[in-house]
């Protein structure tokens, strides 16, 4: 449902029968719902969608990174579960914040895992701007 513009919808429909979805965490566009966030020293848009769905559907988000081998293949590493809390915007912006400190933390451990890092600063929220650069 990725390249879909109702992939929202379809994960809603998915958690209200009983069903899992993978939401993969990036960097906000930054003409999607999103919430600023700290990220690297700098601000960045973290889309507001995996916390939404969670809230609304009461269901617990489970962190995972996979972690490219030097000699091929994958590690998989499943973090603790986070669990929501009432369907609020500040409950939204916390799980949010979770999430982007995790995705941060993750980032630090294994920078060349992320093929967008060359491309970071234009990512980022520069100091004045409201929008992505």
């Amino acid at each position: 449902y990725a390249d879909s513009k109702l992939c929202g919808i379809e994960a809603y429909r998915c958690l209200q029968n009983g069903e899992m979805i993978l939401n993969y965490c990036d960097l906000a566009d930054a003409r999607s719902r999103h919430f600023k966030m700290p990220f690297l020293g700098r601000e960045a848009g973290f889309s507001a969608g995996t916390a939404y769905l969670a809230v609304r559907q009461e269901c617990p988000i489970l962190p995972f990174y996979l972690i490219r081998r030097q000699n091929g293949g994958y590690l998989l590493h499943i973090g603790e579960p986070i669990f929501p809390g009432e369907n609020s915007p500040q409950e939204q912006r916390r799980i949010t914040r979770l999430i982007t400190k995790k995705f941060e933390q993750n980032l630090c451990l294994f920078p060349d895992q992320w093929t967008l890092l060359p491309y970071l600063d234009n990512l980022l929220i520069h100091e004045g701007e409201k929008t992505f650069k």
